[in-house]
């Protein structure tokens, strides 16, 4: 299970600019222990984090450019 108030937390304080890398890297680093706590989780479940993040990011994106008068 994913806590997914974690991930929209860490991933809605990146600028909507920033690219995926970072944005995965500032969710790695946004966990207690870090990259230490990342490596405990299992492979699955850090692919799943991942595209979790991602997903928040580009959603966030699209409001941006919604806001902003873009399509």
């Amino acid at each position: 299970m994913i806590p997914t108030i974690v991930i929209e937390l860490i991933v809605g304080r990146q600028h909507v600019g920033a690219s995926h890398r970072t944005v995965i890297r500032a969710l790695v680093q946004g966990l207690n222990n870090g990259h230490k706590s990342w490596m405990l989780m299992t492979r699955r479940s850090r692919k799943a984090w991942m595209r979790h993040a991602i997903r928040e990011h580009e959603s966030n994106r699209k409001i941006y450019r919604q806001v902003t008068g873009g399509i």
